[in-house]
C-alpha cells in the first residue's frame, strides 16, 4: 500500500471510531432523557396533591370531577390527575375567584378542545367576559363611590347637628 492509501484507512478508522463514540453518547443520552421526557409528560398527580397544591378540599376536587370539569384516570382504583387534569383545575379555581359559574367554565374548558385546535376561540371568549366583567365592576365602582360621598356627608351632617344639641363646655 502507498502512503496516501494507509493514512485514507487511518482516516477512515478513526471516523468509524468517532461514530461508535457518538452513537454510543447519543444512546447513554436518549437512556437517561428519554424516560425524563417521558415521566414528565406523564406526570401523574394524586387528589391529595392537587388538594394540597392549591389549597382545597380532595371534597372540591371530586364535585368538580361530577359535573363532568375534571376527568382523571383511574389506577389501581385510585385517581390519577395528568398534567392536563392540573391545567384544567387551575383555570376552574381562576374562573370560581373572578365569580364565573360552573357553566360558563365548562364552556371555556369545552372551547379548548383535545388538542388546544380551539385556543383562538378560547382566547376570544375569556376577552369577551373579561370586558363584560370589567364594565360591571367600573359600574359598581361608580355606585360605591357615590354611597362613600352619601356616607361621608350623613357624618358631616350629624357631627355639625351633635355640636349645635350638645354645645362643649
Amino acid at each position: 500500500m502507498n502512503g496516501q492509501g494507509m493514512r485514507s484507512g487511518a482516516c477512515m478508522q478513526k471516523q468509524d471510531q468517532q461514530q461508535k463514540a457518538n452513537t454510543n453518547t447519543q444512546s447513554q443520552l436518549s437512556d437517561h432523557v428519554a424516560p425524563a421526557l417521558l415521566k414528565e409528560q406523564e406526570a401523574l398527580f394524586t387528589i391529595g396533591e392537587l388538594a394540597q397544591e392549591f389549597n382545597v378540599t380532595t371534597r372540591t376536587i371530586r364535585f368538580y370531577e361530577s359535573k363532568s370539569l375534571l376527568e382523571p384516570q383511574r389506577r389501581n382504583g385510585n385517581r390519577a390527575y395528568t398534567r392536563k387534569d392540573r391545567a384544567r383545575l387551575k383555570l376552574i379555581l381562576r374562573g370560581k375567584a373572578i365569580g364565573s359559574s360552573l357553566s360558563d367554565i365548562k364552556e371555556f374548558l369545552a372551547l379548548y378542545g383535545e388538542r388546544g385546535e380551539g385556543e383562538v376561540s378560547q382566547l376570544e371568549y375569556v376577552l369577551g367576559r373579561t370586558t363584560q366583567a370589567l364594565q360591571e365592576l367600573y359600574e359598581r365602582q361608580e355606585q360605591l363611590q357615590q354611597v362613600i360621598k352619601d356616607m361621608e356627608q350623613m357624618q358631616q351632617d350629624c357631627n355639625e347637628r351633635l355640636a349645635v344639641l350638645r354645645p362643649e363646655g
